[in-house]
């Protein structure tokens, strides 16, 4: 993959990996 389109993918999924975030933290405090 070239380095724009790893940027590219970057900015469009740093939305989504701060929500992956929040679940996995959300998750992670629901574990006993």
């Amino acid at each position: 993959m070239k380095a724009n389109e790893v940027l590219r993918l970057l900015q469009i999924s740093r939305p989504t990996l701060h929500r992956w975030r929040e679940a996995g933290i959300l998750k992670a405090t629901k574990l006993p």
